[in-house]
């Protein structure tokens, strides 16, 4: 495969070619696009018990009648793709989808059910298939999209996100009681818990132009920061533990840092009960940056 370049989003992640670049993002759906054109979507889900493959491929056919959808290889290519993922315990159907290939996978360690549609199913194709990876099952989850990395606890679920020019935004959240891994943010919402905000502000030198680092962050961050600051000449930290009566107490912490490579702001903020230890904040905020 041509050079490649890895994407890491919402528990799944596989290496794409430099040219392929996601064009629709949602919290379990994936367009790649090459030149503005679609050669890949990929949606996903965690489910609960049994998956079957064949009811799935039935309700597809029922879906998308005017186009012939069966169980099929079209290459030794996608065969060898299928084996290896096999290999590493998914249960994977091939299909031919018109003049399009898709894979149908599940992992019944995790529950998480895939289902991808390749538009050129060439040889690179049958490559991003095999590269797709299942990391619900560790105790952390890789997060690597448009120029940004992260590895967070797998128990911190994806709430909201947004990509706007000059500003990224990740919010997860952690329930207090974790929740059936079919569900969605409207379950994982409700009651106690703590959020995390993952953000990136870019280009860092135009923000600066008429400001410093400090003013700017404590503008920016002045209903977020809570109790103890400490400075340095490009980072600013605080933490805080309310203690509050007949309740949970709440955990702020936060960090804010200027990384002059990357010409960015990249900031980690916890907030709600303390669930985080400090090496954990302090793992997350190292593990957090431009890629």
């Amino acid at each position: 495969m041509p050079a490649s370049y890895a994407i890491a989003w919402n528990g799944i992640s596989l290496c794409s070619p430099e040219d392929w670049e996601p064009s629709i993002l949602e919290r379990d759906f994936m367009r790649l696009e090459q030149d503005g054109i679609p050669v890949a979507e990929i949606k996903w889900r965690r489910v609960g018990g049994a998956f079957s493959a064949y009811k799935h491929m039935r309700k597809l056919d029922r879906k998308f009648r005017s186009v012939d959808i069966h169980e099929g290889s079209p290459s030794q290519e996608w065969d060898t793709a299928a084996d290896s993922l096999r290999q590493s315990g998914f249960n994977v159907t091939l299909l031919q989808w018109g003049a399009a290939v898709g894979a149908m996978m599940h992992n019944p360690a995790t529950g998480l059910a895939l289902l991808a549609q390749f538009f050129e199913p060439g040889r690179q194709a049958a490559a991003i298939l095999a590269s797709f990876r299942d990391h619900w099952n560790g105790e952390s989850l890789p997060w690597r999209m448009f120029g940004i990395q992260a590895r967070l606890p797998s128990g911190f679920l994806l709430d909201t996100f947004s990509f706007r020019p000059g500003h990224y935004t990740l919010r997860f959240r952690r329930p207090r009681r974790m929740p059936a891994v079919e569900a969605t943010p409207q379950d994982f919402r409700r009651g106690a818990g703590a959020d995390l905000i993952l953000e990136r502000y870019a280009p860092a030198d135009a923000i600066l132009k008429n400001t410093d680092f400090h003013n700017w962050v404590l503008e920016r961050y002045r209903k977020v920061i809570v109790g103890q600051v400490s400075s340095k000449s490009n980072m600013i930290e605080w933490a805080d533990v309310q203690k509050r009566f007949l309740r949970s107490s709440m955990r702020h912490q936060g960090r804010i840092w200027l990384d002059q490579t990357a010409n960015s702001f990249f900031s980690v903020v916890v907030e709600g009960e303390p669930v985080f230890q400090e090496e954990d904040f302090k793992r997350v905020c190292d593990e957090y940056g431009a890629v």
